[in-house]
């Protein structure tokens, strides 16, 4: 497993709003095309998971690297501290929340991370992993 630096985390990832309504790639609209889903670290692996990827910036607690079966951590792909701060899980935040992350994942390294999930969704399933 690998690691990516960054800040904290905790949200469940934005990521969900660069697919379409069913959880595909855009372009991808066949029956055959790999899907993309988010799940709890906390909820037990599937072999419908594909390739498991931890998007939160910290570790989930009481979790071993084994038992979370992850493939990889993309901690830069979690939303900032400042960002999550700022949000407080307050609804009315929601829409300029997305917008604010969207900014985030269009820095360069975090573009680069995020074009990696999308070309490795293209050829099979990827679960996008959250530690709430």
């Amino acid at each position: 497993m690998t690691s990516d630096d960054g800040e904290a985390g905790g949200e469940p990832p934005c990521l969900m709003s660069l697919l379409d309504e069913e959880g595909r790639v855009p372009d991808l609209h066949t029956e055959a095309a790999p899907c993309v889903q988010t799940k709890r670290v906390y909820d037990p692996p599937s072999t419908g998971d594909g390739y498991r990827v931890l998007v939160d910036g910290l570790w989930p607690r009481g979790l071993t690297r084994e038992t979370a079966q992850i493939d990889r951590w993309m901690r830069t792909v979690a939303p900032s501290a400042a960002l999550r701060r700022w949000f407080g899980h307050n609804a009315e935040r929601w829409d300029e929340f997305r917008r604010r992350y969207q900014d985030e994942l269009d820095e360069p390294d975090r573009r680069d991370l995020v074009n990696e999930l999308v070309e490795r969704a293209r050829h099979s399933p990827l679960t996008l992993l959250y530690g709430l």
